[in-house]
């Protein structure tokens, strides 16, 4: 399963991989006595993987990976059935409730069982077998109406590309759950009609929408509300009818030509995706489900990583390039035999008749499917992802948009692009503008420069106004947290003019860095000698002086090579 490119998931061939994937790791868990608490889970996928080197080489580390993603959701499942247990009404687990256990949260029937046991809660594993076996298979659609056996007849559809109005047959009436000869005016019901171009909701995408007038086309008889398909015939909701309709009566179709191409575009665009997907992800890369609307679509599918911004950008870049190109579309009417024989993509081979219709796009695309499509891909106009997200464990899902709505997304990016590059000055602005910002750097750095001078000027003088006294000298002494020596040099400068004995401290790269200076005029009556010994106190040879005075807060301790005398 896994080398046809088949990932668990919770529906179709991913849900079969799945169970089985879990029924075997159940017996695994059993025979080695494992639990999933106690899992060492590299060491597990090595040996578990090792044993079965030979027989999956190729696919070794795809499955490797696929085993550590499940047994992490196992673990989640896990949790989410012993909450469900927990909360019974009673100590028994119904065969309905083990369904969902088991269809909804993907449970093997063997853990059902284990978990039942250990938790003391009666569970009859042949009842519950006996239950499912008595489940109808599941239906995509009901009826609308219990088709009358008059109607039986053979199928109603009609060429469902057409746009152009065409004439039917009404051939079936129905009110409520009963065929009736004639709808009055104001009834509501469904009406058959041969040939019908209405398209059902069929392949994910939405049924069409329009009105019947009649046939002399001088009055509308009522608007089409809902179309479905059932035992291949196709039913029109119609109602309240503003005219009178009976059996036999010629009517005029008139689809909804806007809504239709709309869904023709987007449907065309999922088929593109998916050939794109494959080509960039492997042939394994299989639709897992889809929708398709007239404003947007979403298409799922299979993966073990979220694409990354830069894939999706790559796919947006890839699918408008096959718009551009104009790619013409197919459409043929072939045997299912033969349209497997030729390699058509087919999604869901239990559903198909034995008469099929594929799509193809040469050298591209070719699938199976009955859908509205494009003739050629330059009707699609524009294609834009809109959207990406995760839909459950390996299961990822591409909202896109085409034609006019994929525009209504382009534009106010436009605009918005538009409306800044009128802010931003062209190349020729910037030539003429450069010269004068230069002149206005240099006029501010002036300014800076007069400014900061003025600062210093008048910090200096703060600073000689609160110089010390002591035995008739003046000493000015000042530590600066943000200065280093070229700033204190400065200083030194603006104050060594007059008569003092001056020493600055500051900071060079986290480093304290220290300046001293006194005036010429105080070296004759300076007594040094008595200086140095009585207020630097040193050592032989001293390596780390330290100044100590009575007006001077701290001691500065530093190697006796930052400290600098300047006479």
């Amino acid at each position: 399963l896994v080398r046809d490119g088949c990932y668990p998931s919770p529906k179709g061939r991913g849900c079969v991989l799945r169970k089985i994937l879990r029924r075997g790791l159940f017996y695994v868990f059993k025979v080695e006595h494992l639990t999933l608490r106690t899992l060492n889970l590299p060491l597990f996928l090595d040996l578990l993987c090792k044993r079965e080197e030979k027989l999956y080489e190729d696919i070794l580390p795809l499955l490797k990976t696929i085993l550590k993603m499940e047994i992490k959701a196992l673990k989640r499942t896990l949790k989410q059935s012993k909450e469900f247990l927990l909360a019974l009404p009673s100590k028994t687990l119904t065969s309905e409730k083990a369904h969902f256990l088991s269809d909804s949260l993907g449970l093997a029937v063997e853990f059902i069982e284990d978990l039942c046991q250990s938790r003391g809660i009666k569970f009859s594993k042949k009842k519950f077998a006996t239950y499912r076996s008595t489940l109808a298979p599941e239906v995509l659609k009901t009826a609308p109406f219990s088709l009358p056996a008059i109607f039986t007849g053979g199928p109603n559809k009609g060429n469902i590309d057409a746009l152009e109005e065409n004439k039917g047959t009404i051939y079936g009436l129905v009110k409520g759950d009963s065929a009736v000869e004639t709808l009055a005016l104001g009834e509501e019901g469904w009406v058959l009609l041969c040939p019908c171009i209405f398209c059902p909701e069929e392949g994910g995408q939405e049924f069409d929408l329009g009105s019947l007038w009649t046939g002399d086309e001088k009055q509308r008889c009522c608007r089409v509300q809902e179309v479905r398909i059932w035992q291949n015939q196709v039913g029109l909701k119609i109602g309240p009818i503003d005219v009178p309709l009976k059996m036999g009566q010629v009517v005029i179709q008139k689809v909804d030509k806007a809504r239709r191409e709309a869904l023709a575009r987007n449907h065309t665009a999922t088929h593109l995706l998916q050939a794109l997907l494959q080509k960039m992800y492997g042939p394994g890369t299989l639709q897992a489900g889809s929708y398709v609307g007239p404003e947007y679509f979403h298409f799922d599918f299979p993966a073990l990583s979220p694409p990354s911004p830069a894939d999706l950008d790559k796919l947006s870049l890839q699918l408008n390039e096959m718009i551009l190109r104009q790619l013409l579309v197919f459409r043929r009417q072939v045997s299912l035999e033969q349209a497997l024989e030729e390699g058509a993509l087919a999604y869901f081979l239990d559903k198909y008749q034995t008469s099929v219709r594929i799509v193809e796009i040469p050298t591209v695309s070719k699938e199976l499917c009955c859908g509205a499509h494009v003739f050629n891909t330059g009707q699609l106009g524009s294609f834009v992802i809109s959207g990406c997200k995760s839909i459950g464990t390996g299961l990822y899902r591409i909202e896109g948009q085409t034609g006019l709505a994929a525009l209504s997304r382009w534009v106010p990016i436009y605009g918005a692009t538009r409306d800044l590059r009128k802010e931003i000055p062209t190349l020729k602005d910037l030539r003429e503008e450069v010269p004068r910002l230069l002149e206005l750097k240099e006029e501010a750095s002036l300014r800076a420069k007069h400014y900061h001078s003025c600062f210093q000027n008048l910090y200096a003088t703060q600073i000689w106004q609160e110089r010390q006294e002591y035995e008739g000298l003046s000493f000015v002494l000042r530590r600066f947290s943000d200065e280093g020596e070229e700033g204190l040099k400065e200083y030194m400068e603006l104050l060594k003019e007059r008569p003092a004995f001056y020493f600055l401290t500051g900071y060079e790269k986290d480093k304290q860095v220290y300046l001293g200076y006194v005036h010429p005029a105080l070296g004759e009556t300076f007594n040094w000698d008595l200086f140095y010994s009585g207020f630097l106190h040193t050592q032989a040879k001293p390596t780390t002086p330290v100044l100590e005075l009575p007006f001077f807060s701290g001691s500065l301790e530093k190697p006796q090579k930052n400290l600098r005398w300047v006479r």
